[in-house]
């Protein structure tokens, strides 16, 4: 038998079986939400505020995973806002055997688990326009006892679908041409309904074979009502983005109205640099409560090492003594990982990966996960001296986080050869090497392909700019002057000269022996002047305030005219590459928030 077959087998049994209501065990009306950790919670507290003040009465709920997400402290801050209760999945779970959910999951687990016999989910970074409790007093939802919205796929072969190939057969379901479930709003009589939520939640407890199908708990929703055959009521109207690209869904009630503002793109930020977005209502609100939350918290979710248990600390101090790691993602990538004492990454970092994280798994053990600022991106399990599991979002690659002893040869000796550059460290105090941390922003070009700013960090790890290739830096003594070494993550890139213009250059390693240049932003190079200016993170914040809210600008035909024949690469002036590149650049807007 088949893994799909025993499935298979599970939910005809869920189907057939009576499940009968818990009597007694849930009453009135409320919202849910699931929030946790600095960007979850700073998101949960705006959406909370607002409801209040639109005059939303209703009892709210905020589940999250564990004393990891939320502390003491912010439990008692949430909790202050009228009528807001603050749920531990753990410890409200704590009977059942524990499940290693890790995002996702958490939104059925919370809404079988409330105390409301009604429950409008909203998720933390979904803003709505007006009160919602109106929906419960709509002639659909009496009628069906169930609302869902659609997602911005309306039928299948649509651009924006995200079904996959066999999960209609994974789900042990008949394939029809509809919508796809948005699951950022949805409304609930759980007596009505629920052997269909037991059906969602056991395909969420087995996300690991259904999420290769489904993105995320969305549809396991639509899933569970059409496997048992029940209702549901959805508005009729689209899913709206005010320009493509637009980090905000708007969803609609049954007259068309917007009623959800789902800033999915666009998390609130407890460190700022939301751009305001036209049209977005109650935005100037939403930014006061940011402002009272910086007031009130200083933005940290746990210290260490008083915040963790003995379990958390032990591996703590063996993957911080450790320090460098191979890390790698089936079927995309590998590279080396290294784990700082502040539980950022340095060599390795990514956009995905900017920061790790070990917290109890609750069964006992403990996890390790790499997140960036707004989401976890992989949860990994410790066996046998190494972490593995498998990415959250995409496509769920398997991932392990290994001990460089553990590479072939030629991979272990240049692995080694960086752990003793982090061990011993670099001519850091070379008269080189301080000009270079002081210049900070260079421009790093490849003669003939491409140039990028580049930013050189006093710690030889280089920021903006960062790419496989290019990863840390450092000045190496040589007998015929200080050598400006680029490594990457397979080892050293180049080796540069310097010349007498305090310009830095040499021919590449790689088989293509590319010439490199590396300048400081006043440089000038033959038939133009690179403006570094417009191409750092404070020129392009300045140049685009508001200009996230103009589609041509952020276009490879509006922003190549506005930097006028800078050598950037098509990938950058695409939206993926341009969306790495400004990482920070909202940060220097001038009209951040």
């Amino acid at each position: 038998m088949t893994t799909l077959d025993r499935y298979h087998e599970d939910i005809a049994r869920i189907a057939q079986s009576p499940c009968p209501y818990p009597e007694g065990r849930f009453s009135g009306a409320g919202i849910v939400t699931c929030a946790g950790g600095r960007t979850y919670y700073t998101c949960a507290w705006v959406l909370v505020n607002l409801l209040r003040r639109l005059g939303c009465r209703l009892p709210i709920e905020v589940w999250y995973r564990g004393r990891a997400e939320m502390s003491d402290g912010m439990r008692r801050l949430l909790e202050s806002v009228q009528g807001v209760r603050c749920m531990d999945a753990r410890e409200a779970l704590s009977h059942r055997p524990a499940h290693p959910f890790s995002g996702w999951e958490l939104k059925p687990l919370s809404i079988i688990n409330s105390r409301f016999e009604d429950v409008l989910f909203i998720d933390c970074d979904n803003v709505p326009t007006l009160d919602p409790s109106f929906l419960l007093k709509t002639d659909a939802y009496r009628r069906l006892g169930a609302i869902f919205w659609p997602d911005r796929c309306m039928r299948e072969g649509d651009r924006y679908q995200t079904l996959l190939q066999g999960a209609w057969e994974a789900c042990g379901v008949s394939r029809r041409d509809e919508p796809e479930f948005e699951s950022g709003q949805m409304l609930i009589n759980k007596r009505r309904c629920w052997k269909a939520l037991r059906l969602a939640m056991f395909y969420n407890e087995h996300s690991d074979f259904f999420y290769q199908f489904l993105l995320g708990d969305k549809d396991t929703f639509h899933m569970a009502w059409r496997r048992l055959g029940l209702d549901f009521a959805m508005p009729l109207f689209r899913p709206e983005q005010d320009w493509e690209g637009c980090p905000v869904l708007y969803q609609h009630d049954f007259d068309g109205r917007r009623l959800f503002q789902h800033r999915n793109q666009d998390k609130w930020s407890y460190d700022g640099g939301n751009f305001p977005i036209p049209g977005y209502e109650h935005e100037a609100l939403c930014f006061d409560y940011l402002q009272e939350l910086r007031r009130r918290w200083d933005g940290t979710v746990r210290r260490y090492p008083e915040d963790y248990c003995a379990a958390e600390r032990g591996a703590y101090e063996a993957i911080t003594q450790t320090r460098l790691y191979h890390y790698a993602c089936s079927g995309v990538e590998s590279r080396l990982l290294e784990f700082r004492p502040d539980f950022s990454i340095g060599i390795g970092r990514t956009m995905w990966e900017t920061h790790w994280e070990i917290e109890e798994d609750g069964r006992g053990g403990v996890s390790l996960g790499l997140r960036n600022s707004s989401r976890r991106m992989c949860v990994l399990a410790q066996s046998d001296g190494e972490w593995t599991g498998h990415y959250l979002h995409f496509g769920r690659e398997a991932t392990v986080v290994e001990p460089i002893s553990r590479l072939p040869e030629a991979e272990r000796r240049v692995a080694e050869q960086v752990r003793e550059m982090l061990a011993t460290g670099p001519d850091q105090d070379g008269e080189e090497a301080q000009e270079i941390a002081r210049v900070g922003m260079c421009v790093y070009r490849r003669v003939g392909h491409d140039a990028r700013p580049m930013e050189l960090r006093s710690d030889h790890t280089i920021g903006q700019g960062s790419a496989p290739c290019e990863r840390w830096w450092y000045i190496r003594k040589t007998a015929d002057g200080p050598r400006l070494v680029i490594c990457g993550d397979h080892g050293v890139t180049c080796e540069l000269m310097r010349a007498p213009d305090g310009s830095w250059s040499a021919r590449g390693r790689g088989f293509e022996k590319t010439p490199v240049e590396l300048a400081p932003p006043s440089h000038k190079r033959s038939g133009a002047t690179l403006d570094c200016y417009a191409l750092s993170r404070e020129g392009l914040g300045s140049y685009l305030q508001g200009a996230a809210l103009d589609p041509y600008a952020l276009s490879r035909e509006g922003l190549g005219s506005y930097l006028q024949g800078a050598a950037l690469d098509p990938y950058a002036l695409s939206r993926e590459g341009l969306g790495y590149y400004l990482q920070g650049a909202k940060s220097s807007n001038a009209r951040r928030t």
